[in-house]
């Protein structure tokens, strides 16, 4: 049976197309109007297709033998038509895409989720076995996006590091070599390349980022993805068969057997899904296509039901970076909480350290109960958050619940299955146990240490995660890779609870600084810290690619100005927090009076712009930076008001052109920081500015258009 189907969103008409014997296959899609794929609804002789989905069987395997991706699956080969229904519901517009593998009794639905009229789409992949034996899942995509491989199309993708998070760069597939083409006349077989990328274990932005795009360098055309691990290892990547010349396929999943250790096993009646994979379209190029995905993860965040923070986003000071560097005390705070009340912060978050009175206390987490000599006294630390609230801020508590150090008492309590463990051996790293949040002990004790510290007054949650447990745990009879997924799909229901349970907790995600900002983790929580890059002049790059990763408002980025800082760095740190979600540190409380008053000056900026930055989208008047780049610059508007954030390293003053989106209002250009001083020169310039800069490091942060919070 031939057939086809066209599903119509507000900005994207897709087109699937199949046939009798091939499976379903994404063979059109429009942006806007303006078309972006154009494939043949039926495959033609001598050409493969790419097929909407991947399942890799074991006992089958690939269909070629030099095939060690997601692609050209047994399975995926076989599944064929059986329904495609849309539906509309609460503002979500969702296609359903049934297929059948009948040799081996399998149901495949995947399910296309359109959240919001921008051109984006969230696909997901459920398999459920309905024959009657067993089956073993090793790999299974969420969706499979054909690209026109027209014009050597561009990859742009990103790894990170700890404090070097977010260094982005655009390669040619086939010019520089990441793809081959391959001259089929002298080949026995036909050839396919593949490019790719993995993360593993449950640092997941920990070197290869689960986001990437491909555009094209003459048309604009853009595709840009997200794999939505959710905590757990993934893949993607990009396939070039000579057998389909003239496309290229984008694959996404979580975990796979060949790469992480992990599969499903199926008896009948049992089901297993896909990581969900988001996908963003653009016809104009790569701001274009990241503003779209910007506001599909907002969408998402809205459609999830979580209890994410209400309002505006909150001015958060934090005692750690370059401050206290966890290690709290009574008199250390006092000082610092009444200074960071005065310059306006509206959260105080004390980091870590508060739980111990060792000082090395790195072995000995996991009780988290406040520290007495440290604090002077068994109700020192109440007295202190007392104090907090007492100066009109909400108290904020750093927590690493996955962990628990090997001296730490309460290891000694749990039972056997509290640790993830391989071949009967607890896991250890650096000093510490991770725990398996399977294990209901796990649970309870950190459910009880959260509704105790909620209960002392504690307003926000820092939930970091130091250690990872590499591969996983075989407890339980299982590959590692698949105790590891039980473990986090456990820890995730854990977090939910509690957000069900304190729906007015702040709660940000960190990793080691970044090294687990996937979408689908940042989507429980309501903000995420962009680095621990103490040096104030290796921030701008990190801060200036974050949207890249997350939503402009959920960029936590570091400012910790100092008594005594020079002008030029004082200025690259307080714009770096202004360029996302201002987190400030810093010995604020040893600052001269006009030290601080330029520290609430920032504040006051950030309050004025926080309802706008829920509306902004990013745009790169520079183009994406390098880690070294001289000068970085970071666009944010929504169209009627436009900040730019401007930082020059350079030993020598620069001048730069700064293009900026079309419509956008050059009447109006004013420089919010420095608010005095000629530090930075600006003048329009046909369809931008030209801002002339002094010897760096200076930084400036630019606004056009309507003033805001005015």
């Amino acid at each position: 049976m031939t057939g086809s189907y066209t599903w119509h969103t507000d900005a994207l008409d897709v087109t699937l197309s199949w046939d009798k014997g091939s499976p379903i296959r994404l063979t059109s899609l429009a942006c806007h109007g303006t078309l972006l794929l154009d494939l043949p609804g039926t495959v033609l002789p001598g050409h493969a297709s790419v097929p909407l989905v991947e399942v890799n069987l074991l006992g089958e395997g690939h269909r070629a033998n030099q095939t060690r991706g997601l692609g050209r699956t047994e399975c995926g080969a076989r599944l064929r038509h059986e329904s495609v229904q849309e539906s509309r519901a609460e503002g979500t517009h969702s296609l359903r895409v049934v297929q059948r593998d009948r040799e081996r009794g399998l149901r495949v639905e995947t399910i296309l989720r359109s959240v919001c009229s921008a051109p984006a789409v969230q696909s997901r992949t459920t398999v459920t076995n309905e024959g009657g034996a067993t089956v073993v899942v090793e790999a299974l995509t969420a969706a499979c996006v054909p690209v026109m491989a027209a014009d050597d199309p561009i990859l742009v993708h990103g790894t990170s590091a700890w404090t070097a998070e977010n260094r982005w760069q655009e390669r040619r597939l086939f010019a520089d070599g990441l793809l081959a083409v391959d001259d089929t006349a002298v080949l026995p077989k036909p050839q396919a390349t593949t490019v790719h990328a993995v993360g593993t274990s449950t640092w997941t932005t920990d070197g290869s980022l689960p986001s990437a795009l491909l555009r094209e360098s003459g048309s604009g055309r853009c595709l840009m993805w997200q794999v939505e691990a959710g905590g757990l290892p993934w893949r993607w990547e990009i396939e070039h068969a000579s057998a389909c010349p003239d496309v290229l396929a984008v694959r996404g999943s979580g975990p796979t057997t060949a790469d992480h250790a992990w599969d499903a096993v199926l008896a009948p009646g049992e089901s297993v899904d896909s990581a969900p994979v988001s996908w963003a379209w653009s016809g104009v190029g790569l701001d274009d296509a990241v503003a779209t995905m910007t506001r599909h993860r907002r969408a998402l965040r809205a459609a999830s039901g979580i209890p994410h923070e209400s309002g505006a986003p909150a001015v958060i000071f934090n005692d750690y970076m370059n401050t206290l560097d966890g290690n709290p005390t009574t008199e250390a705070l006092e000082p610092l909480i009444d200074a960071a009340a005065q310059v306006g912060a509206e959260v105080f978050c004390i980091d870590a350290g508060w739980y111990d009175d060792f000082g090395d206390w790195w072995s000995g987490v996991g009780e988290w109960r406040p520290a007495t000599v440290r604090f002077g006294g068994k109700n020192g630390f109440q007295e202190l958050l007392d104090r907090i609230r007492g100066r009109g801020m909400v108290p904020g508590i750093w927590l690493e619940p996955e962990s628990i150090g090997v001296r730490s008492p309460r290891a000694n309590s749990f039972p056997e299955d509290a640790f993830l463990s391989r071949h009967g051996v607890p896991v250890v790293e650096n000093g510490r146990h991770v725990l398996d949040f399977r294990c209901g002990a796990v649970r309870d004790h950190l459910d009880s240490v959260v509704d105790r510290l909620v209960g002392m007054g504690v307003g926000m949650l820092k939930l970091d995660q130091n250690v990872v447990p590499g591969i996983g745990s075989d407890r339980r009879g299982v590959l590692p890779g698949t105790g590891l997924a039980g473990s986090v799909y456990a820890y995730r229901e854990w977090l939910m609870g509690v957000r069900r349970r304190h729906p007015g907790l702040l709660v940000e995600n960190c990793g080691s600084g970044a090294l687990r900002q996937d979408a689908g983790q940042c989507l429980l929580v309501d903000l995420q810290s962009t680095s621990d890059q103490p040096s104030a002049l290796l921030y701008p790059t990190i801060a200036a690619c974050a949207p890249l990763l997350l939503p402009p408002e959920m960029c936590g980025n570091w400012a910790y100005p100092q008594p005594g800082m020079e002008e030029g760095e004082l200025l690259t740190t307080l714009v770096t927090g202004l360029a996302g979600r201002l987190y400030l540190s810093g010995h604020i409380d040893r600052m001269s009076g006009p030290e601080r008053d330029r520290v609430a000056r920032a504040v006051r900026v950030f309050m004025q712009s926080r309802e706008w930055l829920l509306r902004a989208v990013p745009f790169w008047p520079l183009g994406l930076p390098r880690w070294t780049d001289p000068v970085v610059a970071l666009g944010l508007t929504d169209g009627v008001s436009t900040r730019i954030s401007l930082w020059s390293r350079a030993a020598e003053p620069r001048e730069v052109q700064l293009p900026l989106p079309p419509g956008t209002d050059t009447d109006a250009v004013s420089l919010l920081e420095p608010a005095h001083g000629p530090v930075l020169g600006l003048g329009v310039s046909g369809d931008g500015l030209t801002a002339s800069l002094p010897s760096g490091p200076v930084a400036g942060l630019i606004h056009l258009g309507i003033p805001l919070g005015s």
